[in-house]
């Protein structure tokens, strides 16, 4: 489903953020 998808996408971006903030 590209709900699916959109959802993990999103979460993939908020993961990265929090990764980036620690740098």
């Amino acid at each position: 489903m590209i709900i699916f998808e959109l959802m993990g996408m999103t979460n993939y971006i908020k993961i990265f953020n929090e990764f980036l903030k620690k740098e």
